[in-house]
C-alpha cells in the first residue's frame, strides 16, 4: 500500500520510537494504518504522540501513498488538522510554506471532485442535520485583509444579471418574517461617513408606485414617530440648511406657458402647467 521511498522510512522510524517510549503531558491517539484506509481501533493499530509528531505524520502520508483516492484522503484528513476546529485535540500552527503547499493539494483535491458535477441538492434531512450542528456556533471575525479580498472578488459578479420571477418570490418567501438585526453605533457612522454629500438618482414612476404599495396600510411606529419628532424639538435651520433652501428654491422657479407667472416648483405643478386655469384643454374650464 505505502511507496518505499524516505518519507515511509520517517513515518515508520517515528512510530517505532513511540511504541516503546512512555510519554509524559499532553499526547494524541494516532491510527498507524488510518482508520480510512482500512485501520481498525484495535489496540495493535493505536500509538500516543505528541501533538507535533502526530501532525508530522499526517504530512508524511501524503507523500508515502501513489496519486488517487487514498492520497486524498490524507491531504484531506491533514488539511483538516489546521484549520477544522476539534474540542479534543489542539490545533497546529504550521509555517507559511507547509500551508501554502497543503492549501494547493487540498484546493486541486476539491476541484477534481466537482468537476463535472451540477448543483448538488441536499435533502431534507441533511438541511436539518447541518442546521442543528451549525446552532449556537459563532463564526470567528473576518480580517480587515480578508474582507477586502472578498469585496474585490464580489466587484462586479452581479452587474447586469436580472433575477427571474420565481427567484424574486422565493426571497420574498424567505425574508417574511424576519426581522433585520439593528445596526450598531460602528456600523450606522461607516454607512453615515460613507453616503455623506451623495446625491440619489432619480427615481422612475414604476419605482416611485413600487415603494407606494409596498407601504400602504403599513402603520407607523410611533416609537420611531417620537424619535423623529423629539430629534427635531428646538432645532435651529443652520446658516448651510438655509442657504441650500434657498438655492434650490430659486433653481426651482419656473414660468407657466399659460398665465405666464412665475412660481417655485411646488406651486407650478399644483396650479400651472397642464392645470393652469388659462389651459383651455382641460374640461370644463373657460378661459378668463
Amino acid at each position: 500500500m505505502y511507496l518505499q521511498n524516505k518519507y515511509t522510512v520517517w513515518y515508520h522510524s517515528i512510530i517505532d520510537n513511540a511504541k516503546i517510549r512512555i510519554l509524559e503531558g499532553y499526547g494524541e491517539v494516532h491510527h498507524i494504518i488510518p482508520k480510512s484506509l482500512g485501520g481498525s481501533n484495535s489496540k495493535e493499530n493505536l500509538v500516543k504522540l505528541t501533538a507535533r509528531e502526530h501532525f508530522i505524520c499526517h504530512l508524511l502520508l501524503t507523500k508515502m501513498l501513489p496519486p488517487g483516492t487514498t492520497r486524498n484522503k490524507m491531504i484531506h484528513a491533514a488539511w483538516a488538522m489546521t484549520t477544522l476546529e476539534n474540542p479534543n485535540q489542539d490545533r497546529y500552527k504550521v509555517t507559511s510554506k507547509t500551508y501554502e503547499s497543503l492549501r494547493i493539494q487540498y484546493s486541486l483535491l476539491v476541484k477534481l471532485r466537482l468537476t463535472g458535477k451540477v448543483g448538488r441538492k441536499h435533502s431534507e434531512e441533511t438541511k436539518q442535520k447541518q442546521s442543528k450542528a451549525l446552532k449556537g456556533k459563532t463564526r470567528r471575525p473576518m480580517s480587515e485583509e480578508s474582507k477586502k479580498k472578498l469585496s474585490e472578488s464580489l466587484k462586479g459578479k452581479n452587474e447586469g444579471k436580472v433575477r427571474t420571477e420565481e427567484q424574486k418570490l422565493a426571497q420574498s418567501i424567505r425574508q417574511t418574517g424576519r426581522a433585520r438585526k439593528p445596526h450598531t453605533d460602528e456600523t450606522k457612522q461607516k454607512l453615515r461617513e460613507r453616503n455623506l454629500g451623495k446625491k440619489k438618482g432619480p427615481i422612475s414612476e414604476e419605482h416611485k408606485q413600487a415603494i407606494s404599495n409596498a407601504v400602504k396600510g403599513i402603520p407607523k411606529n410611533r416609537e420611531s414617530v417620537e424619535k423623529q419628532r423629539q430629534k427635531i424639538i428646538g432645532r435651529t435651520t443652520t446658516e448651510i440648511e438655509r442657504k441650500n433652501y434657498l438655492k434650490a428654491m430659486k433653481d426651482g422657479i419656473t414660468t407657466c406657458e399659460y398665465c405666464g407667472k412665475t412660481s417655485n416648483k411646488g406651486n407650478y405643478f399644483r396650479w400651472h402647467g397642464l392645470k393652469c386655469k388659462l389651459n383651455i384643454n382641460i374640461p370644463g374650464e373657460q378661459p378668463i
